[in-house]
């Protein structure tokens, strides 16, 4: 069976072609710069790249037109003979809560109206989404606008595991949609503190105010059409609508997820001064 991977250089990407190595197992990266080029951009690319392949699964950069592109792949997979795609789609993403789900459901709708057998796999906020705050944390603050919530996280380990777990073996699998999260949801203070354990140093929760989160967005590159969809993502942690827990990683791996303590041990590095 012949597996396509789509964006390979992302952070689930790299993953999970580093687990398929470790597996021997062979995977089709579709990148630009592959063997054969294939561009989210350029349907043009996307027939021949896709041909052969059995099973696709489908990693979409952040585009903001990434649900036009994902419905574009999704025929295309169709026409090259794809029979089964498992899409990485977003938390919550039938409920639409932010622009990123919104386009996520956009994706899934499209599967569901297919003739291809489908796999969703919705995680939650990425616990590496933590080392954009590398710098603030060696310093000794950890500022996110969560208020009092509580918010659920993942491992893109995890993710990239359950990924190739069902490209495997994507039959049993079929029309099913797993939520990916750890086994506990943390409030700002607790994941300092675990941040804290892990460096070796004092971090203090630092409570980031909307207007400054879109601040340090825009600083750090993001359009604006991307920051307002992150800033609607807190919205909704705010909100508590983040703090589901699943045993979704167990079910499909057969292991526990990754916790949070575990992640921060083994990214410590990165938050010591």
């Amino acid at each position: 069976m012949t597996i396509a991977l789509t964006a390979p250089t992302g952070k689930v990407g790299t993953a999970l072609l580093t687990q398929a190595q470790g597996l021997r197992l062979p995977i089709r990266p579709l990148a630009r710069r592959g063997e054969i080029p294939f561009d989210f951009t350029d349907p043009a690319t996307y027939a021949r790249a896709l041909d052969g392949a059995r099973t696709l699964v489908l990693v979409s950069p952040p585009l903001r037109d990434q649900d036009t592109r994902d419905v574009a792949v999704i025929d295309a997979a169709r026409e090259a003979g794809v029979t089964h795609v498992v899409k990485l789609s977003g938390y919550r993403a039938d409920e639409a809560m932010t622009r990123f789900a919104a386009q996520h459901r956009t994706g899934e709708e499209r599967l569901r109206a297919s003739s291809l057998a489908w796999t969703f796999v919705r995680p939650t906020f990425f616990m590496e989404n933590n080392l954009a705050l590398a710098t603030s944390v060696t310093a000794g603050d950890y500022p996110a606008p969560l208020a009092g919530a509580r918010i659920t996280q993942v491992a893109v380990d995890d993710v990239a595991a359950v990924l190739l777990a069902v490209a495997r073996a994507p039959e049993p699998h079929r029309e099913a949609i797993y939520t990916l999260t750890a086994e506990a949801a943390h409030r700002g203070e607790d994941i300092a503190r675990v941040l804290a354990e892990a460096a070796g140093h004092p971090v203090r929760y630092v409570d980031l105010s909307e207007d400054a989160l879109r601040q340090d967005l825009h600083g750090a590159g993001h359009e604006p059409w991307n920051a307002e969809g992150i800033l609607e993502a807190y919205r909704n942690v705010r909100a508590g609508g983040a703090t589901m827990t699943t045993d979704d990683i167990r079910r499909v791996t057969g292991r526990a997820p990754i916790d949070f303590a575990t992640w921060a041990r083994r990214h410590a590095a990165a938050f010591r001064a």
